[in-house]
């Protein structure tokens, strides 16, 4: 009985192959989700202060000169 060493490397290189593929793709769409995420985030975040009549830029001086007294 003997190993035929090539073949054996063949597999083990695809499996490490689609290992690495699987991987990166979902770090990709990790990152992907997360980017599309954080722009949701950021765009409900600008529209609350727009929603009391202010825009952020607004609310913030406001802010700061109630608390100057």
């Amino acid at each position: 009985m003997s190993v035929d060493y090539a073949e054996g490397l063949k597999i083990a290189g695809g499996g490490l192959g689609v290992t690495f593929l699987v991987l990166s793709s979902l770090a990709v769409v990790t990152w992907l989700v997360g980017f599309i995420v954080q722009k949701a985030s950021a765009r409900r975040e600008k529209a609350v202060p727009a929603e009391t009549g202010q825009t952020s830029d607004t609310a913030k001086t406001s802010k700061e000169s109630a608390a100057r007294g």
